[in-house]
């Protein structure tokens, strides 16, 4: 009986064993029941999976609770920064808090922008992983 490694099945069914070593495992299958039957299940569940795939569309899923995570103490910083240009501009010349206003709403536009910017591949394959998965 030849030995083998149950991942060689696998790498059989995806054919990428060496001729010598796929014919081994092939002579090996006919001798022995039990590594037949797993090779089978393996085929089995690889036509079920393809089979799956091609039959979906995707259809990404936002997990909100993620999302709003990330922006909660960014939303309370900027709170804190409204209340507080908001009382500078109260005992301060008007001049000073529309500047003091002007600086806030391009600190949040740059932080927005940033955000944005950094959605990356990463994010939505992070997506894609979440929408096969769930």
């Amino acid at each position: 009986m030849t030995a083998y490694d149950p991942a060689e099945l696998s790498a059989l069914l995806d054919g990428e064993l060496e001729a010598t070593r796929a014919a081994e495992l092939r002579a090996a299958m006919r001798e022995n029941d039990a590594m037949r039957a797993e090779f089978e299940r393996l085929a089995g569940l690889h036509q079920r999976l393809l089979d799956d795939a091609r039959s979906r569309q995707f259809q990404p899923r936002i997990a909100l609770a993620d999302s709003t995570a990330s922006v909660r103490w960014p939303l309370l910083a900027l709170l804190v920064c409204v209340l507080a240009v908001r009382l500078a501009s109260k005992l301060a010349p008007p001049a000073v808090g529309a500047v003091l206003e002007g600086l806030l709403l391009l600190v949040l536009l740059s932080w927005l922008a940033t955000r944005l910017w950094r959605a990356t591949d990463a994010d939505y394959l992070k997506l894609v992983q979440q929408a096969v998965a769930g």
